[in-house]
């Protein structure tokens, strides 16, 4: 029973409809061309790629990172951001195939390889920096100072 005395159906308090494994990676979830534009996942999504926008921003007047490192990040979180909300964007407008769930697997999918991507470049890269920075300094120590 409702406050008012009315009795309400189950679908207008909201139902939790529970998804397996199975079911979100079925070929018909992923490949329906026109998901429904209706979600909670849209708040989620619209502030993880503003995240990323803003990241960009940071990055961009940030100088504690190294160039090399700061420069694939420029290029992986706007890339992810500005497709993200060319997603959103064509999800709500229900466009086929450009608004589908294959389109923000694929997105994320990127998102995830270029940052695995960014953090073994930084592991190996880091590492090696110092020890060449270390080299030179321990060269130029014993150079003759100009006068």
């Amino acid at each position: 029973m409702c406050p008012s005395g009315r009795e309400s159906s189950s679908l207008s308090r909201g139902t939790i409809i529970f998804m397996t494994f199975s079911h979100i990676f079925s070929k018909s979830y992923l490949f329906d061309p026109t998901p429904p534009s209706e979600s909670r996942l849209y708040l989620y999504l619209i502030v993880f790629f503003g995240v990323l926008i803003l990241l960009t921003v940071f990055n961009i007047f940030s100088k504690g990172l190294d160039k090399e490192i700061r420069k694939k990040q420029l290029y992986c979180y706007p890339t992810i951001g500005i497709l993200g909300f060319i997603y959103l964007f064509a999800r709500h407008e229900e466009l086929l195939w450009l608004g589908s769930r294959l389109t923000l697997v694929i997105i994320l999918l990127g998102f995830f390889i270029w940052v695995v991507y960014i953090t073994v470049f930084s592991i190996r890269h880091i590492p090696k920096k110092n020890k060449n920075e270390k080299a030179q300094n321990r060269y130029e120590k014993y150079l003759p100072k100009r006068k």
